[in-house]
């Protein structure tokens, strides 16, 4: 084989191995990785929309770092119109600065609102619908604490046992995940909808300054008394911003 012949061949083996290690570097540089996810901004699990046709499409999602704690509906004998409620969550676990995102529907039936307690997000959702799967009917979120075991639920909408029953479903969040989004199609009533679920994460808590002159521990890591840097307790991840759920 000619010399030429030969650089060219390996030139082009270098490159095809190059060609994934220069995608490697695509990835967000200021999002916290998780087997190839960034952790609390890309769901890991959602489920399409269960229902009728519809007219029109939504597809809702909480800001990063929000989660779902509730809902407000207008509803009748199914659900007319339908909207997401999102909170922050604190380092502590804490859930806050509660806000509702626009719904989608008709303006039938009558204004409600349920919401999970005050430590609590939404991890599973529970629907039934109408005869023949045409519209909504009820809701029935499972909530669950930030921090500890505690569960809670509410129910919204209309009342399953007026004889207009169809099918019902369960759509769950995985362990350490909880509900960011819902998706759906509606026209003057809501007539489709599917859970969205994404990473759990509580924001890295605040870090005191250290004293001046004293070695300084990475961003978001914490200088324990045998001088060696971490993560503080019930933290992990790159940037110590993951919650260990346990």
């Amino acid at each position: 084989m000619r010399l030429a012949t030969r650089l060219l061949l390996a030139s082009t083996v270098l490159g095809l191995l190059l060609l994934p290690l220069a995608g490697s570097q695509a990835a967000t540089p200021d999002s916290t990785m998780e087997s190839g996810k960034a952790a609390g901004t890309i769901p890991t699990l959602t489920f399409a929309p269960f229902g009728a046709r519809g007219d029109a499409s939504f597809e809702d999602h909480c800001p990063v770092g929000q989660y779902i704690v509730g809902l407000h509906v207008r509803s009748g004998a199914w659900m007319d119109q339908l909207g997401v409620i999102c909170a922050a969550v604190s380092s502590t676990g804490a859930v806050g600065g509660k806000h509702s995102l626009p719904p989608h529907g008709g303006n039938g039936g009558v204004p409600s609102e349920r919401t999970c307690s005050s430590d609590q997000v939404v991890s599973d959702m529970k629907f039934r619908m109408t005869r023949a799967d045409r519209q909504v009917k009820e809701i029935s979120m499972d909530c669950r604490s930030t921090t500890g075991s505690r569960t809670g639920l509410f129910t919204i909408g209309a009342a399953a046992n007026d004889g207009n029953i169809g099918s019902f479903r369960r759509q769950s969040c995985a362990a350490g995940d909880a509900a960011t989004g819902i998706q759906g199609r509606y026209g003057k009533h809501v007539n489709a909808i599917g859970l969205i679920c994404s990473r759990l994460v509580l924001p890295r808590p605040p870090v005191a300054a250290q004293p001046p002159g004293q070695q300084q521990c990475p961003e978001g890591q914490i200088m324990y008394p045998n001088g060696k840097c971490g993560c503080p307790s019930g933290m992990r991840g790159p940037k110590c911003d993951e919650i260990i759920v346990h």
